[in-house]
């Protein structure tokens, strides 16, 4: 018989993971502290809902951190995106949304339509009923919840079973911290208690579990400890139906306390807790002369209202050849699934770099698509244009920076020209302005009709930022030309909108610079020129650096004023 194609392992075989631990957020003694705190009827109801599995799970083996790592690290490496396959003693189990719902009894089906809530209060004005349990309270933690139910500060019953099932969603299935909080949506829809314990939890549980792992990468699941959202604990206790053995065989290096987050609470604990042999489980997994089953239950009856099918599960004929061989009974061994990274020869990407990590004896896992349903609460379809996770695809910044640089080349010729334009116009040379015998030991440039200081709008008070041209005489008003101007508004004023004199020229009303002169000023403030004119260019600018004015003068050219706005901060055009 030819061998079949099976999926190879993501971290080969014989190696393990060199991180220590799978950390969860969700807590043995958050469990068992809500159990506490409700009396027997409360506890009764509990039984008779949906949630009733939970019920069950502290006397169950206690988690083990390190197993749980031990487990992520025998994946195998698949297509689909809604299940994990991993290898114990040679043999693969799966682990599914099937497998889930068997070990924990929640709710799993597909996501029903979410009820209209119904309007209240003044004018229809909706109530949050989030209000209702916790008046102005806000970012309620779990603990806040535990606390109110063990000290019967409430005691109407109905939101007495509100806070407990709230704490059992959000502080066990559904944490996403150490120290989780009430979700405000989960808390609307407790209103409709009937609706709320019929949403499948277990589904929103098991999706952000499976994002979670997915989502990793290859080469931090390889090399350190790992958080996991979700129910992970379900994973073992799959593993533990799938081989029987782990915790039907003698004690082997005890105890999973010192493995689990939860040493002192299950010390002080006043419960008797199943400890979880880890020993024996790596021993057996070594040895592989256990029997392993590779998909629990395999007989079991799924009821009809439970289904675990997904609209858009991914094909690999690789894992549908394991579960024809699983259903015929084959006998697997770890020489059938090759492949697979060893952790001590992974060389860590840097922390700004995502991925690009150097694999030796393996292939870099791909990327799962992002959780659906991230919040736990199903949303309403999206349009097309809009990725599955709620989100709009990217923007192509290649065509936005062609478009941009398409629109500015359009103009560009037209603002040079008519800045060109307005320049020739407007500078007036030495020869024409003159000089003034009877100046004083300083040159003081008149600037009645010049604005230095950005003025200020007669309505708003507000600073106008941008050019301040000088008034002409007998004009009202100068023409203010904000940063904000079009491009029309650009070349409109420098083509000759301004306000001109007879000869063309923009009238400023300047005494002429001394030549002999190191200081000049501009009203009461004094500026340092540096630079040189010639022909019609202009290059002479106070930028507070001193040259003496004398060294400019002689030179032939061209100067003008222009206001402080127009080159910068403390920088101006003298003529």
């Amino acid at each position: 018989m030819e061998d079949p194609e099976l999926p190879h392992r993501l971290i080969a075989a014989g190696e393990v993971p060199l991180g220590e631990r799978a950390n969860v957020y969700n807590k043995m003694k958050t469990l068992r502290g809500i159990f506490d705190a409700l009396d027997d009827d409360e506890i009764t109801f509990i039984r008779d809902s949906s949630l009733a599995g939970l019920l069950d799970f502290p006397n169950k083996p206690a988690w083990s951190a390190s197993f749980g790592l031990f487990l992520l690290g025998r994946q195998l490496d698949i297509s689909k995106s809604n299940e994990i396959w991993v290898i114990f003693a040679g043999t693969p189990i799966r682990f599914s949304l099937r497998e889930f719902y068997l070990v924990t009894r929640l709710p799993c089906g597909r996501y029903p339509p979410l009820p209209k809530k119904k309007k209240k209060g003044t004018a229809g004005k909706e109530i949050p009923f989030y209000s209702t349990l916790f008046g102005l309270e806000s970012d309620v933690t779990v603990d806040r919840v535990i606390t109110i139910l063990k000290s019967k500060a409430v005691d109407d019953p109905s939101l007495r079973i509100r806070y407990a099932c709230l704490a059992l969603v959000d502080g066990f299935l559904l944490p996403t911290s150490h120290h989780p909080k009430i979700s405000k949506e989960h808390a609307e829809m407790s209103e409709n208690l009937t609706f709320f314990l019929s949403y499948p939890w277990g589904r929103v549980s098991f999706e952000m579990m499976m994002a979670s792992i997915k989502e990793r990468e290859l080469e931090q699941l390889a090399t350190a400890s790992v958080a996991v959202q979700g129910l992970l604990y379900a994973l073992q206790l799959v593993v533990l139906h799938s081989v029987p053995a782990i915790q039907e065989g003698p004690v082997l290096e005890e105890t999973v306390g010192s493995e689990s987050e939860e040493v002192a609470e299950i010390e002080n604990s006043p419960r008797q807790v199943v400890p979880f042999k880890l020993g024996n489980a790596k021993e057996l997994d070594r040895k592989c002369q256990t029997h392993v089953q590779p998909i629990i239950f395999p007989d079991v009856e799924i009821e009809a209202d439970e289904d675990f099918s997904w609209s858009d599960e991914e094909e690999d004929p690789r894992v549908d050849t394991l579960v024809k061989l699983a259903e015929q009974g084959f006998k697997f061994n770890n020489d059938m699934f090759p492949g697979g990274c060893i952790p001590s020869q992974i060389s860590i990407a840097p922390k700004k770099q995502k991925r690009g990590a150097k694999v030796k004896g393996g292939r870099v896992r791909k990327q799962a698509k992002r959780s659906r349903n991230p919040t736990g609460v199903r949303r309403a379809q999206n349009s097309g244009d809009v990725d599955e996770d709620g989100g709009h695809g990217p923007i192509d910044m290649i065509a936005l920076s062609r478009m941009f640089d398409d629109k500015l080349a359009a103009s560009e010729k037209r603002i040079i020209k008519a800045v060109t334009n307005w320049f020739m116009k407007n500078t007036i040379s030495a020869e024409q302005v003159g000089s003034d015998p009877k100046a004083g030991d300083r040159t003081v440039a008149n600037s009645e009709n010049v604005d230095i200081i950005p003025s200020r709008s007669a309505a708003t008070g507000r600073k106008k930022r941008g050019v301040q041209h000088p008034k002409p005489s007998g004009e009202a008003d100068a023409v203010n030309l904000g940063f904000d101007a079009s491009v029309e508004e650009v070349v409109a004023f420098y083509n000759g909108s301004s306000p001109c004199d007879d000869t063309g020229v923009v009238s400023m009303d300047v005494d002429p610079l001394t030549r002999n002169q190191e200081e000049v000023y501009v009203g009461n403030q004094q500026v340092n020129l540096v630079g040189t004119c010639t022909g019609n260019d202009l290059d002479l600018v106070a930028n507070n650096q001193h040259t003496p004015a004398d060294d400019i003068v002689k030179q032939s050219g061209h100067l003008e004023r222009f206001d402080e706005n127009y080159f910068g901060i403390d920088q101006r055009v003298i003529r």
